[in-house]
Protein backbone atom coordinates (compact mmCIF):
# COMPACT_ATOMS: atom_id res chain seq x y z
CA UNK A 1 0.00 0.00 0.00
CA UNK A 2 3.07 2.56 0.69
CA UNK A 3 4.40 1.58 -2.23
CA UNK A 4 1.19 2.45 -4.37
CA UNK A 5 0.96 5.80 -2.37
CA UNK A 6 4.01 6.93 -2.74
CA UNK A 7 3.99 5.65 -6.80
CA UNK A 8 0.88 7.90 -6.74
CA UNK A 9 2.01 10.27 -5.01
CA UNK A 10 4.91 10.43 -7.49
CA UNK A 11 3.01 10.62 -10.69
CA UNK A 12 0.68 13.02 -9.19
CA UNK A 13 4.07 15.71 -8.86
CA UNK A 14 5.76 14.89 -12.21
CA UNK A 15 2.13 15.08 -14.43
CA UNK A 16 1.39 17.95 -12.34
CA UNK A 17 5.34 19.71 -13.44
CA UNK A 18 4.66 18.56 -16.58
CA UNK A 19 1.14 20.05 -17.38
CA UNK A 20 1.84 23.22 -15.77
CA UNK A 21 4.95 23.56 -18.02
CA UNK A 22 2.34 22.30 -20.92
CA UNK A 23 -0.46 25.07 -19.94
CA UNK A 24 1.94 27.89 -19.24
CA UNK A 25 3.52 27.42 -22.84
CA UNK A 26 0.07 27.19 -24.30
CA UNK A 27 -0.80 30.48 -22.54
CA UNK A 28 2.01 32.55 -23.77
CA UNK A 29 0.58 31.25 -27.87
CA UNK A 30 -1.91 34.27 -28.36
CA UNK A 31 -5.22 32.83 -29.18
CA UNK A 32 -4.57 29.58 -27.89
CA UNK A 33 -7.64 28.93 -25.59
CA UNK A 34 -6.89 26.35 -23.05
CA UNK A 35 -10.17 25.02 -24.38
CA UNK A 36 -8.46 23.97 -27.46
CA UNK A 37 -5.54 23.19 -25.67
CA UNK A 38 -7.15 20.88 -23.80
CA UNK A 39 -9.50 19.35 -26.47
CA UNK A 40 -5.49 18.19 -28.44
CA UNK A 41 -4.17 16.78 -25.67
CA UNK A 42 -7.30 14.35 -25.30
CA UNK A 43 -7.22 13.78 -28.80
CA UNK A 44 -3.42 12.84 -29.02
CA UNK A 45 -3.37 11.02 -26.01
CA UNK A 46 -6.82 8.79 -26.28
CA UNK A 47 -4.74 5.54 -27.69
CA UNK A 48 -2.90 5.59 -24.11
CA UNK A 49 -5.84 6.46 -21.96
CA UNK A 50 -7.43 3.35 -23.13
CA UNK A 51 -5.30 1.01 -21.12
CA UNK A 52 -4.32 3.37 -18.47
CA UNK A 53 -3.99 1.28 -15.08
CA UNK A 54 -4.97 2.79 -11.46
CA UNK A 55 -2.00 4.40 -11.23
CA UNK A 56 -1.03 5.96 -14.38
CA UNK A 57 -4.70 6.62 -14.79
CA UNK A 58 -4.17 9.68 -12.87
CA UNK A 59 -1.37 11.23 -15.78
CA UNK A 60 -3.76 12.99 -18.02
CA UNK A 61 -6.04 14.14 -15.66
CA UNK A 62 -3.69 15.73 -13.89
CA UNK A 63 -2.13 17.02 -16.43
CA UNK A 64 -5.20 18.42 -17.80
CA UNK A 65 -5.98 20.49 -14.10
CA UNK A 66 -2.41 21.47 -14.44
CA UNK A 67 -2.52 22.98 -17.88
CA UNK A 68 -5.78 24.73 -17.20
CA UNK A 69 -3.61 26.21 -13.90
CA UNK A 70 -0.48 27.53 -15.98
CA UNK A 71 -2.72 28.80 -18.58
CA UNK A 72 -4.32 31.14 -16.21
CA UNK A 73 -1.06 32.35 -15.46
CA UNK A 74 0.28 32.90 -18.50
CA UNK A 75 -2.31 34.40 -20.49
CA UNK A 76 -1.83 37.08 -18.12
CA UNK A 77 0.88 38.39 -20.20
CA UNK A 78 -0.80 38.40 -23.41
CA UNK A 79 -4.39 39.86 -21.82
CA UNK A 80 -2.28 43.06 -20.35
CA UNK A 81 0.15 43.63 -23.65
CA UNK A 82 -1.40 42.74 -26.59
CA UNK A 83 -4.16 44.67 -28.44
CA UNK A 84 -4.07 47.73 -26.33
CA UNK A 85 -6.30 49.99 -28.11
CA UNK A 86 -5.97 54.15 -27.93
CA UNK A 87 -8.35 56.32 -26.35
CA UNK A 88 -10.30 55.65 -22.53
CA UNK A 89 -13.87 54.59 -22.78
CA UNK A 90 -15.69 51.92 -20.86
CA UNK A 91 -14.76 49.20 -23.48
CA UNK A 92 -10.89 49.50 -22.05
CA UNK A 93 -10.08 47.19 -20.00
CA UNK A 94 -8.64 47.58 -16.76
CA UNK A 95 -5.24 45.94 -17.68
CA UNK A 96 -4.95 47.70 -20.83
CA UNK A 97 -4.96 50.75 -19.23
CA UNK A 98 -1.91 49.81 -17.12
CA UNK A 99 -0.36 48.29 -20.11
CA UNK A 100 -1.11 51.92 -21.86
CA UNK A 101 0.21 53.97 -18.47
CA UNK A 102 3.70 52.13 -18.87
CA UNK A 103 2.42 49.86 -15.78
CA UNK A 104 2.02 46.42 -17.59
CA UNK A 105 4.00 44.96 -15.22
CA UNK A 106 1.73 45.96 -12.42
CA UNK A 107 -1.20 44.22 -14.16
CA UNK A 108 0.32 41.38 -14.66
CA UNK A 109 1.72 40.87 -10.95
CA UNK A 110 -1.94 41.18 -9.51
CA UNK A 111 -3.17 39.02 -11.63
CA UNK A 112 -0.49 36.15 -11.09
CA UNK A 113 -1.13 37.18 -7.16
CA UNK A 114 -5.01 36.65 -7.56
CA UNK A 115 -4.91 33.51 -9.03
CA UNK A 116 -2.42 31.94 -6.05
CA UNK A 117 -4.91 33.39 -3.88
CA UNK A 118 -8.08 31.85 -5.78
CA UNK A 119 -6.47 28.03 -6.27
CA UNK A 120 -5.60 28.33 -2.86
CA UNK A 121 -9.04 30.21 -1.18
CA UNK A 122 -11.10 27.49 -3.11
CA UNK A 123 -8.99 24.16 -2.47
CA UNK A 124 -9.76 25.49 1.52
CA UNK A 125 -13.58 25.67 0.74
CA UNK A 126 -13.94 23.38 -1.95
CA UNK A 127 -15.18 20.30 0.65
CA UNK A 128 -17.88 21.78 2.22
CA UNK A 129 -18.64 23.83 -0.62
CA UNK A 130 -19.55 20.08 -2.52
CA UNK A 131 -21.24 19.17 0.64
CA UNK A 132 -23.71 21.74 -0.07
CA UNK A 133 -24.31 21.38 -3.32
CA UNK A 134 -24.14 17.96 -3.55
CA UNK A 135 -25.36 15.04 -1.53
CA UNK A 136 -26.77 14.66 1.22
CA UNK A 137 -28.06 18.15 1.11
CA UNK A 138 -28.56 18.47 -2.66
CA UNK A 139 -28.59 22.16 -3.02
CA UNK A 140 -27.59 21.96 -6.88
CA UNK A 141 -30.86 20.82 -7.17
CA UNK A 142 -32.79 23.24 -5.22
CA UNK A 143 -31.28 25.54 -7.59
CA UNK A 144 -32.13 23.78 -11.06
CA UNK A 145 -35.73 24.12 -9.78
CA UNK A 146 -35.54 28.03 -10.42
CA UNK A 147 -32.39 27.85 -12.86
CA UNK A 148 -34.24 29.97 -15.30
CA UNK A 149 -35.35 33.15 -12.50
CA UNK A 150 -31.88 32.94 -11.57
CA UNK A 151 -30.16 33.10 -15.03
CA UNK A 152 -33.01 36.40 -15.70
CA UNK A 153 -31.45 37.69 -12.98
CA UNK A 154 -28.19 37.22 -13.88
CA UNK A 155 -28.72 38.88 -16.69
CA UNK A 156 -30.44 41.64 -15.42
CA UNK A 157 -27.72 42.63 -13.19
CA UNK A 158 -25.01 42.31 -16.35
CA UNK A 159 -27.12 44.88 -18.06
CA UNK A 160 -27.76 46.90 -14.89
CA UNK A 161 -23.74 47.40 -14.69
CA UNK A 162 -23.40 48.52 -18.15
CA UNK A 163 -25.63 51.99 -17.40
CA UNK A 164 -23.33 54.65 -15.98
CA UNK A 165 -25.00 56.08 -12.73
CA UNK A 166 -24.10 59.04 -12.47
CA UNK A 167 -26.13 60.70 -15.43
CA UNK A 168 -29.53 61.76 -17.04
CA UNK A 169 -32.44 59.31 -16.65
CA UNK A 170 -32.27 59.83 -20.85
CA UNK A 171 -28.89 58.70 -21.32
CA UNK A 172 -29.43 55.83 -18.46
CA UNK A 173 -32.23 55.01 -20.71
CA UNK A 174 -29.91 55.08 -23.77
CA UNK A 175 -27.45 52.95 -22.26
CA UNK A 176 -29.67 50.37 -21.26
CA UNK A 177 -31.25 49.70 -24.81
CA UNK A 178 -27.58 49.53 -26.56
CA UNK A 179 -26.37 47.10 -23.85
CA UNK A 180 -29.54 44.98 -24.40
CA UNK A 181 -29.05 45.16 -28.20
CA UNK A 182 -26.04 44.15 -28.21
CA UNK A 183 -27.02 41.25 -25.77
CA UNK A 184 -29.06 39.52 -27.72
CA UNK A 185 -27.34 39.84 -30.85
CA UNK A 186 -24.78 38.25 -29.18
CA UNK A 187 -27.10 35.72 -27.68
CA UNK A 188 -28.37 35.03 -31.52
CA UNK A 189 -25.01 33.85 -32.26
CA UNK A 190 -24.82 31.47 -29.15
CA UNK A 191 -28.15 30.15 -30.38
CA UNK A 192 -26.60 29.28 -33.69
CA UNK A 193 -23.74 27.51 -32.27
CA UNK A 194 -25.02 25.71 -29.13
CA UNK A 195 -28.32 24.91 -30.39
CA UNK A 196 -26.59 23.46 -34.25
CA UNK A 197 -27.44 19.70 -34.79
CA UNK A 198 -23.37 20.14 -36.41
CA UNK A 199 -20.38 20.11 -35.04
CA UNK A 200 -18.58 22.36 -37.40
CA UNK A 201 -16.26 20.66 -40.19
CA UNK A 202 -15.12 17.12 -40.32
CA UNK A 203 -12.13 17.22 -38.52
CA UNK A 204 -9.03 15.58 -41.14
CA UNK A 205 -8.51 11.80 -39.80
CA UNK A 206 -4.58 11.69 -38.92
CA UNK A 207 -3.18 8.54 -37.04
CA UNK A 208 -2.12 10.36 -33.58
CA UNK A 209 -6.20 11.59 -32.76
CA UNK A 210 -8.68 9.72 -31.45
CA UNK A 211 -11.76 10.32 -33.47
CA UNK A 212 -13.92 10.16 -30.03
CA UNK A 213 -12.19 12.53 -27.92
CA UNK A 214 -12.51 15.40 -30.50
CA UNK A 215 -15.30 18.14 -29.00
CA UNK A 216 -18.77 17.99 -30.45
CA UNK A 217 -18.70 22.24 -30.99
CA UNK A 218 -15.42 23.23 -32.31
CA UNK A 219 -17.36 26.47 -33.14
CA UNK A 220 -16.99 28.14 -29.70
CA UNK A 221 -13.29 29.03 -30.79
CA UNK A 222 -14.52 31.41 -33.56
CA UNK A 223 -17.74 32.66 -31.43
CA UNK A 224 -15.18 33.79 -28.58
CA UNK A 225 -12.35 34.94 -30.11
CA UNK A 226 -14.46 37.11 -33.14
CA UNK A 227 -16.16 38.71 -29.62
CA UNK A 228 -13.30 39.03 -27.59
CA UNK A 229 -10.20 38.15 -29.00
CA UNK A 230 -9.95 39.48 -32.45
CA UNK A 231 -11.72 43.49 -31.70
CA UNK A 232 -8.76 44.03 -29.26
CA UNK A 233 -6.39 43.01 -32.32
CA UNK A 234 -7.79 44.70 -34.65
CA UNK A 235 -8.31 48.27 -32.67
CA UNK A 236 -4.55 48.11 -31.50
CA UNK A 237 -3.14 48.11 -35.32
CA UNK A 238 -3.73 51.68 -35.54
CA UNK A 239 -2.74 52.27 -31.80
CA UNK A 240 0.81 54.35 -30.21
CA UNK A 241 3.28 51.71 -28.21
CA UNK A 242 2.48 52.20 -24.94
CA UNK A 243 5.42 54.45 -22.91
CA UNK A 244 7.75 53.13 -20.24
CA UNK A 245 7.61 54.22 -16.64
CA UNK A 246 11.37 54.40 -14.97
CA UNK A 247 11.71 51.12 -12.82
CA UNK A 248 12.21 53.17 -10.02
CA UNK A 249 8.37 55.07 -10.29
CA UNK A 250 7.13 52.16 -11.26
CA UNK A 251 5.18 50.56 -7.74
CA UNK A 252 6.26 47.11 -6.66
CA UNK A 253 3.80 46.02 -4.53
CA UNK A 254 0.45 44.22 -5.32
CA UNK A 255 -2.93 45.13 -4.08
CA UNK A 256 -3.48 43.88 -0.63
CA UNK A 257 -7.18 42.26 -0.66
CA UNK A 258 -9.87 42.93 1.29
CA UNK A 259 -11.85 40.82 3.12
CA UNK A 260 -14.79 41.87 0.48
CA UNK A 261 -12.43 40.87 -2.05
CA UNK A 262 -12.08 37.43 -1.10
CA UNK A 263 -15.59 36.96 -0.49
CA UNK A 264 -16.90 37.90 -3.42
CA UNK A 265 -13.95 36.22 -5.48
CA UNK A 266 -14.65 33.22 -3.97
CA UNK A 267 -18.46 33.28 -4.00
CA UNK A 268 -17.86 34.40 -7.93
CA UNK A 269 -15.63 31.56 -8.60
CA UNK A 270 -18.45 29.13 -7.02
CA UNK A 271 -21.01 30.92 -9.21
CA UNK A 272 -18.35 29.87 -12.56
CA UNK A 273 -17.52 26.61 -11.75
CA UNK A 274 -21.18 25.31 -10.65
CA UNK A 275 -23.73 26.95 -13.17
CA UNK A 276 -24.35 26.56 -16.49
CA UNK A 277 -23.46 29.27 -18.86
CA UNK A 278 -21.48 31.46 -16.14
CA UNK A 279 -18.12 32.90 -16.74
CA UNK A 280 -15.33 35.26 -14.40
CA UNK A 281 -16.47 38.23 -16.57
CA UNK A 282 -20.23 37.58 -16.02
CA UNK A 283 -19.71 36.79 -12.36
CA UNK A 284 -17.79 39.88 -11.70
CA UNK A 285 -19.32 42.50 -13.46
CA UNK A 286 -22.92 41.06 -11.39
CA UNK A 287 -21.54 41.02 -8.13
CA UNK A 288 -19.06 43.97 -8.00
CA UNK A 289 -21.05 46.22 -10.83
CA UNK A 290 -19.07 49.44 -10.32
CA UNK A 291 -15.58 47.64 -10.65
CA UNK A 292 -15.15 46.68 -14.16
CA UNK A 293 -16.08 50.26 -15.93
CA UNK A 294 -13.69 53.15 -16.73
CA UNK A 295 -13.82 55.66 -14.19
CA UNK A 296 -11.88 59.09 -15.09
CA UNK A 297 -8.85 59.71 -13.66
CA UNK A 298 -9.30 56.43 -11.48
CA UNK A 299 -6.06 55.06 -10.12
CA UNK A 300 -3.38 52.56 -10.71
CA UNK A 301 -4.77 50.73 -7.12
CA UNK A 302 -8.56 50.83 -8.11
CA UNK A 303 -7.51 48.85 -11.82
CA UNK A 304 -4.86 46.52 -9.94
CA UNK A 305 -7.57 45.47 -7.52
CA UNK A 306 -10.00 44.56 -10.06
CA UNK A 307 -7.41 42.47 -12.25
CA UNK A 308 -6.71 40.62 -8.92
CA UNK A 309 -10.27 39.54 -8.70
CA UNK A 310 -10.83 38.48 -11.94
CA UNK A 311 -8.05 36.43 -11.72
CA UNK A 312 -8.99 34.77 -8.28
CA UNK A 313 -12.54 34.53 -9.51
CA UNK A 314 -10.89 32.83 -12.60
CA UNK A 315 -8.79 30.27 -10.69
CA UNK A 316 -11.42 29.39 -8.12
CA UNK A 317 -13.73 28.84 -10.31
CA UNK A 318 -11.45 26.19 -12.30
CA UNK A 319 -11.17 24.65 -8.96
CA UNK A 320 -14.94 24.62 -8.05
CA UNK A 321 -15.55 23.19 -11.55
CA UNK A 322 -13.80 19.89 -10.03
CA UNK A 323 -15.92 19.48 -7.60
CA UNK A 324 -19.17 19.95 -10.24
CA UNK A 325 -17.30 17.06 -12.24
CA UNK A 326 -16.91 14.77 -9.58
CA UNK A 327 -19.96 15.62 -7.38
CA UNK A 328 -22.87 16.29 -9.83
CA UNK A 329 -21.67 15.21 -13.33
CA UNK A 330 -21.42 18.46 -14.97
CA UNK A 331 -18.30 19.79 -16.70
CA UNK A 332 -18.45 23.60 -17.06
CA UNK A 333 -15.49 23.94 -18.92
CA UNK A 334 -13.63 22.60 -21.87
CA UNK A 335 -10.93 21.40 -19.79
CA UNK A 336 -13.45 19.36 -17.42
CA UNK A 337 -15.36 17.94 -20.36
CA UNK A 338 -11.39 16.52 -21.26
CA UNK A 339 -10.71 15.20 -17.75
CA UNK A 340 -14.06 13.46 -17.71
CA UNK A 341 -13.07 11.24 -20.57
CA UNK A 342 -10.57 9.70 -18.07
CA UNK A 343 -12.10 9.67 -15.10
CA UNK A 344 -12.70 5.96 -15.64
CA UNK A 345 -8.82 4.31 -15.69
CA UNK A 346 -8.20 7.24 -12.93
CA UNK A 347 -11.10 5.74 -10.47
CA UNK A 348 -10.33 2.27 -9.24
CA UNK A 349 -12.67 2.12 -6.30
CA UNK A 350 -11.43 5.57 -5.30
CA UNK A 351 -14.17 8.13 -3.96
CA UNK A 352 -15.19 11.58 -5.55
CA UNK A 353 -13.61 13.35 -2.85
CA UNK A 354 -10.32 11.19 -2.87
CA UNK A 355 -10.25 11.96 -6.87
CA UNK A 356 -10.74 15.73 -6.22
CA UNK A 357 -7.76 16.00 -3.67
CA UNK A 358 -5.67 14.57 -6.11
CA UNK A 359 -6.82 16.67 -9.15
CA UNK A 360 -6.82 19.72 -6.74
CA UNK A 361 -3.23 18.90 -5.21
CA UNK A 362 -2.06 18.84 -9.42
CA UNK A 363 -3.55 22.47 -10.02
CA UNK A 364 -1.62 23.36 -5.64
CA UNK A 365 2.04 22.17 -7.59
CA UNK A 366 0.98 23.81 -10.81
CA UNK A 367 0.42 27.22 -8.93
CA UNK A 368 3.76 27.11 -7.41
CA UNK A 369 5.16 26.32 -9.81
CA UNK A 370 4.01 28.91 -12.32
CA UNK A 371 4.32 32.10 -9.62
CA UNK A 372 7.64 31.35 -9.34
CA UNK A 373 7.90 31.51 -13.27
CA UNK A 374 6.41 33.92 -13.23
CA UNK A 375 8.29 36.39 -10.50
CA UNK A 376 11.38 34.72 -12.97
CA UNK A 377 10.12 36.62 -15.96
CA UNK A 378 8.61 39.40 -14.27
CA UNK A 379 12.02 41.69 -14.76
CA UNK A 380 12.23 40.76 -18.32
CA UNK A 381 8.45 41.66 -18.83
CA UNK A 382 9.37 45.23 -17.31
CA UNK A 383 12.24 45.97 -19.97
CA UNK A 384 11.83 48.40 -22.77
CA UNK A 385 12.52 45.83 -25.83
CA UNK A 386 9.81 42.93 -24.52
CA UNK A 387 7.09 45.73 -23.79
CA UNK A 388 7.72 46.77 -27.57
CA UNK A 389 7.58 43.47 -29.20
CA UNK A 390 4.05 41.92 -27.55
CA UNK A 391 2.68 45.69 -28.11
CA UNK A 392 3.91 45.75 -31.80
CA UNK A 393 1.75 45.71 -34.57
CA UNK A 394 3.42 43.08 -36.65
CA UNK A 395 2.21 41.07 -33.51
CA UNK A 396 -0.83 42.14 -32.82
CA UNK A 397 -1.12 40.89 -37.09
CA UNK A 398 0.83 37.66 -36.44
CA UNK A 399 -2.11 36.62 -33.77
CA UNK A 400 -4.42 37.65 -35.75
CA UNK A 401 -3.24 35.62 -38.88
CA UNK A 402 -2.35 32.85 -36.02
CA UNK A 403 -6.27 32.87 -34.91
CA UNK A 404 -7.67 33.07 -38.39
CA UNK A 405 -5.80 29.86 -39.67
CA UNK A 406 -6.63 28.07 -36.64
CA UNK A 407 -10.17 28.81 -37.14
CA UNK A 408 -9.67 27.78 -40.74
CA UNK A 409 -8.07 24.32 -39.60
CA UNK A 410 -10.53 23.29 -36.77
CA UNK A 411 -14.07 24.49 -38.48
CA UNK A 412 -13.70 25.41 -41.90
CA UNK A 413 -15.73 27.91 -44.01
CA UNK A 414 -18.75 27.91 -41.62
CA UNK A 415 -16.33 28.79 -39.13
CA UNK A 416 -14.64 31.31 -40.80
CA UNK A 417 -18.56 32.89 -41.24
CA UNK A 418 -19.07 32.54 -37.80
CA UNK A 419 -15.54 34.12 -36.77
CA UNK A 420 -16.01 37.46 -38.94
CA UNK A 421 -19.70 38.14 -37.68
CA UNK A 422 -18.62 37.57 -33.90
CA UNK A 423 -15.72 39.72 -34.86
CA UNK A 424 -17.99 42.41 -36.75
CA UNK A 425 -20.12 42.86 -33.26
CA UNK A 426 -17.23 43.04 -31.05
CA UNK A 427 -15.73 45.84 -33.13
CA UNK A 428 -19.28 47.93 -33.55
CA UNK A 429 -19.38 47.10 -29.20
CA UNK A 430 -15.97 48.88 -28.58
CA UNK A 431 -17.23 51.45 -31.21
CA UNK A 432 -20.34 51.84 -29.00
CA UNK A 433 -18.79 52.21 -25.97
CA UNK A 434 -20.51 49.50 -24.25
CA UNK A 435 -18.48 46.90 -21.84
CA UNK A 436 -18.06 44.23 -24.21
CA UNK A 437 -19.30 41.88 -20.78
CA UNK A 438 -22.63 41.97 -22.45
CA UNK A 439 -21.59 39.75 -25.24
CA UNK A 440 -21.57 37.18 -22.56
CA UNK A 441 -25.21 36.68 -23.96
CA UNK A 442 -23.80 34.28 -26.58
CA UNK A 443 -23.91 32.07 -23.48
CA UNK A 444 -27.17 33.47 -21.12
CA UNK A 445 -29.67 33.73 -23.96
CA UNK A 446 -28.63 29.90 -25.49
CA UNK A 447 -29.17 28.36 -21.63
CA UNK A 448 -32.18 30.33 -20.73
CA UNK A 449 -33.94 29.55 -23.92
CA UNK A 450 -32.98 25.56 -22.61
CA UNK A 451 -34.43 25.89 -19.57
CA UNK A 452 -37.53 27.87 -21.29
CA UNK A 453 -37.67 24.70 -23.86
Amino acid sequence: MLVSDAFIALTVVVSSCAGALAGFAAGLVPGLHMNNFASAIAACAGAYATGAVHASGFVLPCILCAALTGHMFASAVGGTYLGVPDGDSVSVLPAHRLARAGLGPVAVRSSAAGTVAGVLMASLVLLPVSIILGEPLAGYRAIQTFMLPLIVTMAALLLASTVPRCASARVRARALVTSLTFFLLSGCLGLAVLHSYYSASAVPEVPWVAPSTMSRSALLLPLFAGLFGLPNLVAALGSPVPSAVPRSECPHCSPVPRRSDLALSLLAGTMVGWLPGMTSGTAAATLSPDDGGFHPGEGVERSARFIWRYAATTSAGAVMSVGALLVISRARSGTMDAVSLYMDGAQGGMSSMQIACVLVSSMLVSAALCHWLMRSLEPRLAGDGARRLLSSRWTSLSCIAFLCALCLALTGLRGMLLLCAACLLGVLTMRAGVRRVCLMGCMMVPIAAMYMA
